[in-house]
């Protein structure tokens, strides 16, 4: 439970706060603090990935539950933010996974053409390198919503137990390096007692 929210007035507890907290880990040190870094816009429910030497922030739900449609990196050496370019969609509470130099977003929702929310079923590719957005799948075999992903072994791996059958739960593997018309997704349920 957010007991800062709780504590709000009322209208008050969806304020979406810029600072960011750190905590040195390599001191030893696990209290978090405010150490001056603050998010350029509000955000939150956005997707996220570290690689290298920057934490990506990609989407994710403004005031009055406004996609934020911008899209940026911290550098922590310079300790900055930097913009980069958007996705074809924004998305809220999408999946970000950094692998092999490239970072890719799934599923999550995007605004749909009648407003409100519908679910996005495209899996896109950012290359940092060149800076630019490409499509690796334009539909994902299984329902995006409530899909985790992560990197495994070379590939992607998605999970979702969002399926009918409490008893079942769906897994994708993905090889990014086939072209999508020569992709076999690996879709694997599983039926457990």
């Amino acid at each position: 439970m957010d007991v800062e929210g709780a504590r709000r007035e009322h209208g008050d507890q969806f304020r979406h706060l810029t600072e960011v907290l750190s905590a040195s880990h390599a001191d030893g040190d696990e209290l978090f603090a405010y150490d001056g870094i603050q998010l350029t816009v509000p955000r939150r429910a956005f997707a996220a990935a570290k690689m290298d030497d920057r934490y990506y922030l990609v989407g994710g739900m403004r005031e009055n539950f406004h996609s934020v449609e911008s899209c940026e990196y911290f550098d922590f050496n310079t300790r900055m933010f930097n913009a980069i370019p958007s996705p074809s969609r924004p998305r809220l509470s999408a999946e970000m996974v950094a692998l092999d130099g490239r970072l890719y977003l799934a599923g999550g929702s995007s605004p749909s053409a009648e407003g409100g929310f519908e679910s996005n079923p495209t899996i896109e590719v950012f290359d940092p390198k060149s800076g630019t957005w490409s499509m690796l799948m334009d539909s994902l075999p299984i329902n995006p919503r409530h899909m985790r992903m992560m990197a495994y072994r070379g590939q992607l791996l998605i999970f979702s137990s969002h399926v009918d059958d409490s008893n079942q739960v769906h897994l994708v593997f993905i090889n990014p390096e086939i072209p999508q018309d020569e992709r076999d997704t690996g879709l694997i349920s599983n039926v457990t007692n």
